[in-house]
């Protein structure tokens, strides 16, 4: 039986590695975490449990190959420092429960806190179970432990003991992050760590984790649903080459409406959030299950190009979102329409507005039918509180529109520090419901988008959308060449608009477009508009 188990796993291990054969790096974890049903209440049974139903509701062999464990397994440091677990709970020690997952041709995941108390202790457990267990100090023996001798594959480290001791982020989960590279080029295998300071940290975290947080922590409502979407709307440029926002788990199976677990599944998906069920999996409603293993929905999220969509979009309660899958710049995007609202709302669009032109093709992801066939725009109706997601299929023609949302600043973060940290911010007066505030002041602190894309390169017209209340200048460079400098720019108010144009020269394929000020606060900013001369 136990040779049996072992050519089972091994199989399925072999399949995954051919299905990932062609990838240039690792797609958004999938599978589950015990937090959001559980919390403290973990136990071996329940998680060996867990893991169980995880294959035989075919969630493993839709994707979901994680199986983590949160908070709660801690029995706190001994007195040389090591992290123990809790022998009541996990009477087998926790590398028998790793085994256990592992048996099942799952991966095994861990939780610990970036440093001190983690997020639960002191609660209603044992107090001293969680505290004073955190990473810091102790990076290269816990990833000794949790990866070698235990056995683990995924980690996620919060912050609430190190928020506590006042230490930085970024140097904190460096530290964590170089003990984990470390151990996992020693052990010759992939480690998966999670970020989870609860906010988009800032750039560094691209360079040091797998994903990262963008929110608090998610609640199965609908009002929680529309605050984690809200965080990760202008986050795209954030994203890419394996490195994901985390939207947090799915509250998919807990009683909602099928609508809106419709919503939260497909925004996930397109948004490329990690997918980490969050019901208890013994016992998930059917349609529930079967929306969460839906292969078309699967399939946009695990896209080998890696994408998060952006918005192209917005007004009142309504957003399209869009993203290239399987090519860049090819013929077919997925395409999100939203309602975030409590009643119905009609969409009526150009079609170039998701980069396209003429007729088009689309395919419902949700229902697997065909949708319908869009003749030069998009007219679309969508009930209070619902999603179409399509696969559009047509003529690609360049995009044109490069709105704030989608721009890259280096010094950008969430974390809410400083009230005049360049940041974006929601404008009804802005051509897609958004613009950059507090852009400038020294050379480093930019806006740019990476990704100006020209098919055969040329002469275009670029046109920058701005509003600024005093005086103030702004300058412009293409591909790092010769900066553009517009003094005195006004329009009298900060909520009006005005526009100015420079002429630049593109080359094929992707151009970087640079907007800042190097003293002073420039305009703020609702994009740029291209037109090819």
């Amino acid at each position: 039986m136990k040779k049996s188990l072992i050519i089972c796993a091994s199989l399925l291990v072999a399949v995954s590695a051919g299905a990932q054969k062609n990838r240039k790096f690792a797609p958004p974890v999938m599978g589950w975490s015990s937090w959001n049903t559980l919390a403290l209440n973990i136990n071996e049974k329940n998680i060996c449990a867990n893991a169980d139903a995880q294959v035989s509701t075919g969630l493993r062999d839709a994707g979901y190959v994680y199986c983590n464990i949160d908070d709660g397994y801690m029995g706190g440091r001994d007195a040389q420092g090591n992290m123990t677990s809790n022998d009541e709970l996990f009477p087998r020690g926790m590398k028998y429960v790793s085994e256990y997952i592992r048996k099942k041709g799952l991966k095994p995941g861990i939780y610990n806190d970036a440093a001190g108390n983690t997020c639960g202790s002191g609660n209603f457990k044992t107090p001293k179970f969680g505290q004073g267990v955190g990473f810091n100090g102790h990076e290269a023996a816990d990833c000794d432990l949790y990866f070698n001798k235990w056995d683990y594959d995924f980690v996620k480290v919060d912050y609430c003991g190190a928020a506590g001791l006042g230490l930085q982020e970024e140097p904190t989960y460096t530290a964590i992050g170089n003990a984990i590279k470390a151990e996992s080029k020693k052990l010759g295998r992939k480690i998966s760590y999670n970020i989870c300071r609860w906010a988009y940290p800032g750039v560094w975290c691209k360079d040091v984790a797998d994903s990262w947080r963008i929110s608090g922590d998610i609640q199965a409502n609908w009002p929680s649903f529309k605050y984690v979407i809200g965080k990760n709307k202008y986050l795209s440029a954030y994203c890419g080459d394996g490195h994901y926002n985390d939207m947090d788990m799915l509250e998919i199976g807990q009683g909602l409406p099928l609508n809106e677990e419709e919503v939260h599944m497909a925004i996930w998906c397109i948004q490329s959030s990690p997918l980490l069920v969050g019901c208890d999996m013994t016992k998930i409603p059917a349609q529930s299950l079967e929306l969460m293993k839906n292969k078309e929905l699967i399939d946009i999220n695990q896209d080998p190009l890696g994408l998060q969509a952006y918005i192209v979009y917005q007004k009142n309660n309504s957003m399209i979102y869009v993203k290239d899958i399987k090519k860049l710049n090819g013929n077919t995007r997925a395409v999100a329409l939203l309602n975030l609202g409590d009643d119905p709302i009609t969409i009526d669009v150009p079609l170039e507005i998701i980069d396209m032109s003429g007729k088009a093709v689309t395919r419902d992801l949700i229902h697997h039918t065909a949708g319908p066939v869009l003749n030069g725009k998009i007219t679309e109706t969508i009930p209070a509180r619902s999603v179409k997601m399509w696969t559009v299929t047509g003529k690609r023609i360049e995009r044109t529109v490069y709105n704030a949302g989608t721009a890259y600043m280096p010094n950008f973060n969430d974390l809410g520090g400083d009230k005049q940290t360049i940041r974006y911010s929601d404008d009804e007066n802005a051509s897609c419901g958004v613009k950059v505030m507090f852009l400038g002041g020294t050379p480093q602190n930019v806006m740019k988008w990476t990704n100006v894309y020209s098919e055969k390169g040329g002469t275009y017209d670029i046109t920058v959308r701005y509003a600024c209340g005093e005086n103030r200048y702004l300058k412009i460079v293409v591909n790092g060449g010769q900066p553009v400098i517009y003094k005195d720019l006004n329009t009298g108010s900060f909520k009006k608009y005005g526009t100015l144009t420079v002429r630049a020269t593109l080359k094929k394929g992707n151009n970087t477009v640079t907007l800042g000020c190097d003293n002073g606060y420039a305009p703020d900013i609702d994009g740029i508009t291209l037109a090819k001369r």
